[in-house]
């Protein structure tokens, strides 16, 4: 996982949880990346630095994994084939990067109603509730 696992970060931390919640012991390694394409880029050196064999990553922004897949390729990886790839927000540069990126698309629109329906609960008094909401997977070629 590239992304910022901690709660400083609970979007990149929640998608570490349903990460190592679905693939479990298959989750050997994070590395805390921040929102940029460089960021992503010296995580994933210091990732492969660490963990050599690692063959796929998955990572807490499409802006992370697009600086992987470059880190990758100049490093003689080959994405799929050696190292899959997978981002999360589905962001337009996702389907022109080399190769177009495997992504986790988020209802945007129903986050935003979630999120107004969740502050006007805590306005309220309430508790914040769940806040998963469906997802869908954007298959392209990096993975």
């Amino acid at each position: 996982f590239l992304g910022d696992a901690s709660d400083h970060y609970p979007e990149f931390h929640d998608r570490y949880l349903g990460l190592t919640e679905v693939a479990g012991d298959l989750v050997v390694a994070q590395e805390d990346a921040l929102t940029l394409e460089r960021h992503g880029y010296d995580a994933a050196a210091r990732l492969f630095a660490r963990v050599p064999d690692v063959d796929a990553v998955f990572a807490g922004s499409d802006l992370i994994a697009i600086g992987a897949l470059q880190y990758l390729k100049e490093t003689g990886r080959r994405v799929p084939e050696d190292v899959s790839v997978i981002g999360f927000d589905d962001i337009s540069a996702a389907q022109h990067a080399i190769p177009p990126l495997t992504t986790i698309r988020q209802d945007s629109r129903a986050a935003g109603r979630h999120l107004v329906a969740q502050l006007l609960g805590m306005i309220d008094g309430q508790e914040p509730g769940e806040n998963r909401l469906p997802v869908s997977l954007i298959e392209r070629a990096s993975a």
